[in-house]
């Protein structure tokens, strides 16, 4: 039989996929708001990383984030379909969610997840990419270009909107935010 080594490329392909696959594909999917679109932007992204020469994962991922999300503008331009880069509505319910999963979603995280869509879309992208796609300040610096005080400012500004956010809306309910 004739079993690939762990070190040969299409290993190398094969786990970086596995392991970046899922966040990039979510990421994604947080742009162009479409499962097939999203898979598409993934699968180009992964195969631009097979036609590179192998690269030390802390490089890898910052650098899939930062194909994989210029592959969707491309997209969205393309399509001429700008849209804001996430909607409560797109990670409430897509198109690979069973109807019990999305009444599971808490009316609470639907106000958050409003809330969140009331930032800028850089508020939002850089929102994701720390929280969502657990990324450092210096990889999602390397995956919007800007530098890493900048993320950190946008993060601390992010965090003070939206938690103005919550207290306008707690008080619009009569509920004091605690």
């Amino acid at each position: 039989m004739n079993h690939e080594s762990e070190d040969s490329p299409s290993a190398w392909v094969d786990d970086a996929i596995r392991r970046h696959g899922p966040p990039l594909t979510c990421y994604a999917r947080s742009i162009v708001h479409r499962s097939d679109c999203a898979s598409d932007c993934v699968q180009d992204t992964f195969i631009r990383m097979a036609q590179r020469a192998r690269t030390p994962d802390d490089i890898l991922r910052p650098w899939l984030f930062k194909v994989c999300r210029n592959r969707c503008l491309d997209w969205l331009r393309k399509e001429k379909r700008m849209k804001p880069l996430g909607t409560y509505e797109s990670a409430l319910k897509d198109d690979t969610s069973t109807p019990d999963q999305v009444a599971e979603v808490s009316d609470s995280t639907r106000t958050v997840l409003a809330l969140i869509d009331e930032l800028t879309p850089t508020q939002r992208e850089v929102m994701r990419l720390k929280y969502q796609a657990g990324m450092s300040y210096q990889e999602i610096a390397d995956v919007t270009g800007r530098s890493v005080n900048h993320v950190g400012v946008i993060l601390h500004e992010s965090m003070q909107a939206l938690r103005q956010n919550i207290r306008r809306h707690s008080d619009l309910l009569g509920a004091p935010l605690r």
